[in-house]
């Protein structure tokens, strides 16, 4: 009996070490696996508060694209917007998102992933351009393209941004058409994807 306890009292060190060295890998898993989980959280809430302040954007940038025209025929109205810059689009965990949680999104979320970073790059482009016009000479035309991509980006990021949280509001058409007139109806802004069309010119030499 002494040398049975003698042989499990040197047994067991050894069993708990090959417990602890076979346990790391999962522990490690776990620990990543809530981290995920947890960037992926205050991802989502991220977005779902940028969803908000877009919308209301959106609306603004609205009406002031149609101030910008009745300005650029000399028939502005009191309370006409005279410029509209709203702040720029900066979303702080969509880079711990990329890398911890990339895997926590199904393949359409991760494609989505992707055009949210275009197209906050292109729409912050759109603001400072805005910033920087000078309203009083010709440029006015500049600015009312500028309304108008920031309209049509800004649009379709919504509907990005949608996708990526799976909110109840996606539209599932793949058409800009379609989702930008789909957001000008649900924000009630009194456009068509037709109206922030951007008129291209040829010079004939």
């Amino acid at each position: 009996m002494a040398a049975t306890s003698d042989s499990l009292k040197n047994i067991i060190p050894l069993i708990t070490f090959a417990l602890g060295i076979f346990a790391v890998p999962l522990v490690e898993y776990l620990k990543d696996k809530r981290k995920a989980k947890r960037v992926k959280n205050n991802f989502s809430l991220e977005i779902e508060d940028e969803i908000k302040t877009l919308k209301k954007n959106l609306k603004k940038m609205g009406k002031a694209l149609k101030d910008a025209k009745k300005m650029k025929i000399g028939n502005p109205e009191q309370g006409d917007i005279r410029r509209y810059a709203p702040r720029c689009t900066q979303i702080y965990f969509i880079g711990q998102a990329m890398e911890f949680s990339f895997g926590e999104f199904n393949e359409k979320q991760r494609n989505s992933i992707k055009s949210f970073f275009v197209q906050i790059e292109a729409i912050n482009d759109y603001i400072k351009s805005i910033k920087v016009i000078n309203i009083e000479n010709t440029a006015i035309d500049e600015l009312i393209d500028d309304y108008k991509r920031y309209l049509h980006t800004g649009s379709c990021m919504l509907n990005t941004m949608r996708n990526i949280i799976n909110d109840v509001n996606l539209n599932t058409s793949e058409n800009d058409n379609d989702i930008i007139n789909g957001v000008f109806k649900e924000l009630g802004i009194e456009l068509s994807y037709e109206d922030i069309k951007i008129k291209k010119t040829t010079n004939i030499a």
